[in-house]
C-alpha cells in the first residue's frame, strides 16, 4: 500500500492597477462663443512592468457627456503620448472640463488613474464697427480724426464701454496710442497728418479683449485707409509767379523799345 504525504505548493502572483499619469495639459483660460479650440496633452505609463492600453477622454462636466471622441494608445513602461481634443464653446456659457487618463482592457473597462478639471470662460464676441478717418484723404499738416465703435455682436450690438482700444499708426510713423471706449462703445482720435510719401496707409484699431464686471470679451480688429496727397504750390502763390513773370517779360520788351 503506497501512502502519499500531503503537500503545498505556491505561486505569488502580483496585481497591478494601471497607472497613468496626465504628465502636462494645456487649454485656453477663455474662448470666443461658438469658435472650436483644442486641449491638449501628454501622459505616460508610470505602471511597473506592464505594458498598458492608455485612454483619454474629455468630458464636459455640465452635462456628463465625452468631448469629441476617447483616444486609446499600447503604453510601455515609462513611454510617453501626446495628443490633443477639440471642443467647441457653447454661447453664453462657461465650459467646465474633466480630462481624464487611464488603462482600459475589454474585461475590466475603464480604469481612471489621473485627471484634470478646468473651465474655459466664454468670452463674448465682438466687433469694432464703422471705424474710419475723417477725412479720408488728406495733406501732411492738416487734422486727421479716426473714430469707431467697439460692439458685442449678441445682444443687438450693444457697446463695450470703459475698455481700451489701440489705434495703430505705425504705416505713417506714428507709432500706436490707447483710447477709452465711452459707456457706448464709441471712441475717436484726431492727429495731425505727418509729411510722408503720397500714397494710401492703413491704420488699424485693435481690442485685445477685456473682462468687465465678469464678462469675458473677445478682442477684434477694424482697418480703415487714409490717402494722402502731396503737398503742391498754393494757388495763390503760383498767380504771384505769373504775375512776376509777365512782369519781367513786359519790362525786356519794354527795354529793347
Amino acid at each position: 500500500m503506497v501512502r502519499y504525504e500531503s503537500s503545498e505548493a505556491s505561486v505569488s502572483l502580483t496585481v497591478y492597477q494601471p497607472n497613468v499619469v496626465i504628465v502636462e495639459y494645456s487649454a485656453p483660460s477663455e474662448y470666443e462663443a461658438g469658435k472650436t479650440f483644442n486641449v491638449t496633452w501628454t501622459v505616460r505609463n508610470d505602471t511597473p512592468d506592464v505594458t498598458v492600453q492608455a485612454f483619454v477622454r474629455l468630458i464636459d462636466l455640465d452635462t456628463g457627456d465625452i468631448v469629441g471622441k476617447i483616444q486609446y494608445e499600447w503604453l510601455s513602461p515609462g513611454e510617453t503620448w501626446s495628443g490633443s481634443h477639440s471642443a467647441t464653446m457653447p454661447t453664453r456659457k462657461d465650459l467646465r472640463l474633466r480630462l481624464e487618463v487611464g488603462g482600459y482592457s475589454a474585461e475590466v473597462g475603464y480604469v481612471v488613474s489621473d485627471y484634470r478639471e478646468f473651465t474655459v470662460v466664454c468670452a463674448v464676441p465682438t466687433e469694432i464697427q464703422d471705424f474710419k478717418a475723417s477725412p479720408s484723404t488728406a495733406v501732411p499738416g492738416t487734422e486727421v480724426k479716426v473714430s469707431g465703435k467697439l460692439v458685442r455682436t449678441v445682444d443687438s450690438g450693444l457697446g463695450v464701454g470703459g475698455v481700451t482700444v489701440t489705434i495703430d499708426l505705425s504705416e505713417l510713423g506714428l507709432g500706436t496710442v490707447d483710447v477709452t471706449t465711452a459707456s457706448d462703445g464709441s471712441f475717436e482720435y484726431t492727429f495731425t497728418c505727418p509729411r510722408v510719401a503720397a500714397g494710401t496707409y492703413t491704420i488699424y484699431a485693435r481690442f485685445a479683449g477685456a473682462t468687465v464686471a465678469g464678462v469675458a470679451y473677445a478682442p477684434s480688429e477694424a482697418k480703415a485707409g487714409l490717402g494722402v496727397e502731396a503737398v503742391g504750390v498754393p494757388t495763390a502763390l503760383w498767380g504771384a509767379v505769373a504775375l512776376v513773370g509777365a512782369g519781367l517779360i513786359g519790362y525786356a520788351f519794354w527795354k529793347k523799345l
